[in-house]
């Protein structure tokens, strides 16, 4: 669903937001950006969903080295105040991204190549953290989705400054979603594959 894991803090924030789904979820989540020492940041997300009487807890933590490559990735889910059901946790080498999903506690390790010539380094990843893009900047990479485990090319343009913030347009799988951030590149409102994030 989302992105993941740091060692040490140079810079750390938590924010809150509501959050929704289709099919009738909604909740809430709280997000905290840290940047690395050696430059680079990593994105720790938690998320409470409610339908019903069903609650479930969903978090996911991404790390990105300083030109925007992902070092670490772990996605999980479950009930909430319980282990995750679910959990994804991939690491990345030079072939590649090295996952291992455990499904209740069984683990299924694979490996998903990308070849050298592809790049996976996500500038957008560095926009407002350490780099200020200009309107009309465009950057393209290969992101590596944790739920269908392959990698995506992923275009990412930064349209300009609203009201909101800064406003981006991300294209993957031939379909555009939006987001909005602020000064230091945290999120003010995401809009994703039937998700909605809007910070309280």
């Amino acid at each position: 669903m989302i992105a993941l894991l740091p060692l040490l803090a140079l810079q750390s924030a938590t924010t809150h937001y509501r959050v929704s789904l289709e099919g009738g979820a909604q909740g809430d989540a709280r997000l905290t950006q840290t940047k690395r020492p050696g430059g680079g940041k990593t994105v720790r997300l938690v998320a409470t969903l409610r339908r019903g009487n069903a609650t479930i807890e969903v978090h996911s933590e991404s790390t990105f080295d300083a030109n925007g490559s992902p070092l670490r990735k772990i996605q999980g889910y479950g009930p909430a105040g319980r282990a995750p059901q679910h959990e994804t946790i991939v690491t990345f080498d030079a072939n590649g991204a090295n996952a291992v999903v455990r499904d209740h506690g069984v683990p299924k390790a694979s490996t998903i190549a990308l070849s050298s010539k592809l790049s996976r380094a996500n500038a957008a990843e560095t926009w407002f953290v350490s780099t200020k893009p200009k309107k009309g900047d465009v950057t393209t990479a290969w992101t590596f989705d944790p739920d269908n485990l392959e990698w995506v090319k992923t275009e990412t343009t930064y349209l300009g400054p609203t009201k909101e913030g800064h406003l981006l347009h991300i294209v993957r799988r031939e379909k555009t979603s939006e987001a909005v951030v602020d000064d230091a590149g945290v999120p003010v409102r995401l809009e994703e594959g039937g998700m909605k994030l809007v910070r309280e």
